[in-house]
């Protein structure tokens, strides 16, 4: 009796032990998604915070004299660090020298003579270059028209199509109707490089015209349009880069890149990281 007595608290010890170390397993495995998620939010929070210390027209005062003598904001200097496709980072640019990768988007506010209006989707005009030397420059209307080639460089590109990028037409239409550059259509030649992408073709909503206030009540301009008539309306640019933008940088820029790689590179740019530098000029009442 004795013995069976030992044996059943032996089984009961063992099945408590066995519990504890499954529950003790998944309070560790617990903790250690909590600490990817607390890490994970970290990360986005540090991503959230960024902003610019100041933006022109801003009244400011010194940190050490809050009561002292104010200043307007008169100009901004915005240096960024960025980041190419490849993962090497080109260190303190000056933002001056970064310009948007098409010249309108969806969103824009442009200008046409007195009228002003709201860019509702920007037609990339693309240029694809094929294996025989022939170039084509087409406008695509329909992303469906011409297909992507995995693999695909940029897996979280902003836009559908950038250089360097492998290419198949779909419908051979879009290619017999665009404009040759350098030979001409054929059947066979239905798969290229994209060598060069820009905006074709701007669909805008107009919204008012500045003749209106004197009573001039003409009609509207078309709404598609020539992207080389519209004017884009923003002001001071180069201060409005924020975290994650792609952009283009401008070939005068001496960067530590390789010559062989620095044309694509210079297709497609991440701002990573961004410091501010503020001139500041005297409010006098």
């Amino acid at each position: 009796m004795d013995l069976f007595v030992i044996d059943s608290d032996s089984e009961s010890y063992s099945g408590t032990s066995d519990s504890e170390d499954q529950e003790c397993e998944f309070t560790d495995h617990a903790q250690s998604i909590l600490s990817s998620l607390d890490e994970s939010i970290g990360k986005i929070d540090d991503f959230l915070t960024f902003e610019r210390g100041f933006l022109h027209g801003d009244i400011v005062c010194p940190v050490s004299d809050p009561s002292g003598q104010l200043g307007r904001v008169v100009g901004v200097e915005m240096f960024v660090d960025l980041e190419t496709y490849s993962g090497d980072i080109i260190e303190d640019v000056n933002s001056k020298q970064l310009s948007r990768v098409r010249s309108f988007v969806s969103g824009d506010c442009v200008v046409m003579g007195p009228w002003i209006g709201r860019v509702i989707r920007a037609f990339d005009l693309v240029t694809v270059v094929f294996s025989d030397g022939a170039k084509c420059e087409m406008l695509l209307r329909d992303s469906e028209v011409l297909k992507p080639i995995p693999p695909f460089i940029f897996e979280d590109a902003p836009y559908f199509y950038y250089p360097n990028q492998r290419v198949r037409i779909v419908h051979p239409s879009v290619s017999k109707s665009g404009t040759w550059l350098s030979g001409s259509w054929r059947a066979s030649r239905d798969e290229g490089v994209v060598s060069h992408v820009d905006v074709g073709l701007v669909h805008v909503n107009w919204i008012t015209s500045v003749a209106n206030v004197w009573g001039d009540r003409s009609s509207s301009p078309p709404n598609f349009q020539d992207p080389k008539n519209l004017t884009l309306l923003s002001c001071f640019p180069y201060a409005n880069w924020q975290l994650g933008d792609w952009c283009t940088l401008s070939a005068g820029h001496d960067g530590s890149l390789p010559s062989e790689d620095r044309q694509f590179v210079l297709e497609k740019l991440a701002v990573e990281e961004a410091a501010e530098r503020q001139r500041i000029g005297i409010v006098r009442n």
